[in-house]
């Protein structure tokens, strides 16, 4: 009962978030889904290791700063490349990013502006600088920029100018073997906070129309799932987004528990796999006609044929896609 009193006590709480909003500190759930690792793992981390050392609330509930979660990203994709945690767990940030570098040893030192081929002068030195910091594994500095040019260039246009360009470039850059794995997966975990916070900051409208979006069994990739739910929401949909590598099953439940009258699909990598031909088949079947499906990525026009049957929209370039969304809504 003695513990009970305690969670409840208002005062206690109301200093938690007092002590969150003045420090800038989050706690483990936040920390769980920015960095990557489950909370049982981080917990794991800390105590075993003592790789990191939050803070702590008057309830002894633990607080993280950004420090902490930029440590943790970088701890998780060590680990990834085959380093023991209990080797790297002390290192500082600094050292893990020299270690990063290390495995990545065929990548270049720097990319420069002549070689990105952007059209939008303004959007090309966030572009450049972020593409560095990929390089360097400071995720730190990636996070900044986005910040940055959202300030600088404004939502739609930091959308469109400068984060689809950066997407497709990381894919690129990728594919060649011009960067990692490793800074695949960094730039990634970066990018899906960055636009998760976007998306929590458009608030739900009643009478708006609903999207929902996701990528299909399969298909891992989620930046470009992520970029078309920000299009969708600063275009004034309410959005439903659900994380990739979902089942026909789970798509189509959710999608009417929401009752949507959009599902967006994205396809990155790979561009072979057999089961989506069934997927993408599945999807149209549990949902009806009524229900429109728009499908886009590097990977989906390998399946071209399976969006023709089953009367999707494919479109090929990420820029369109407010174009199409608004061609739907007046219809």
């Amino acid at each position: 009962m003695v513990f009970y009193k305690q969670y409840n006590d208002n005062s206690s709480t109301n200093s938690y978030i007092e002590l969150m909003a003045e420090k800038n500190l989050h706690p483990i759930r936040v920390v769980a889904k920015r960095s990557g690792l489950t909370a049982h793992t981080i917990r794991a981390w800390e105590k075993r290791y003592g790789a990191i050392e939050p803070q702590r609330s008057e309830t002894k509930r633990r607080l993280y700063s950004d420090e902490d979660i930029q440590k943790l990203i970088l701890l998780r994709l060590a680990t990834e490349a085959g380093y023991r945690i209990g080797e790297i767990a002390g290192y500082s940030s600094e050292k893990l990013r020299d270690l990063l570098k290390d495995v990545a040893h065929t990548i270049p030192e720097t990319i420069d502006s002549e070689t990105l081929e952007v059209e939008n002068l303004e959007a090309s030195s966030y572009l450049e600088k972020s593409l560095n910091a990929i390089l360097n594994f400071d995720n730190d500095k990636l996070e900044n920029n986005l910040n940055e040019a959202m300030i600088d260039l404004g939502e739609l246009a930091m959308i469109e100018k400068f984060l689809i360009p950066l997407l497709h470039k990381i894919g690129d850059l990728w594919e060649k073997g011009t960067i990692r794995t490793a800074q695949e997966h960094m730039a990634s975990a970066v990018i899906r906070t960055f636009v998760g916070n976007m998306l929590s900051s458009h608030i739900q409208k009643g009478n708006a129309p609903h999207i929902t979006v996701t990528t299909p069994a399969g298909q891992a990739h989620e930046n470009g799932a992520l970029v078309a739910a920000a299009i969708a929401a600063s275009d004034g949909w309410n959005v439903t987004y659900l994380g990739p590598n979902l089942t026909a099953e789970e798509i189509a439940g959710a999608s009417r528990k929401k009752s949507s009258q959009v599902i967006a699909l994205s396809m990155v990598y790979p561009h072979d796999d057999p089961r989506i031909n069934a997927e993408l088949q599945k999807i149209r079947k549990f949902v009806g006609n009524e229900v429109k499906i728009i499908v886009g990525g590097a990977a989906a026009d390998s399946y071209s044929q399976t969006i023709s049957e089953i009367n999707a929209i494919y479109e090929e370039k990420m820029s369109n896609l407010r174009t199409v969304l608004r061609e739907i809504r007046k219809n």
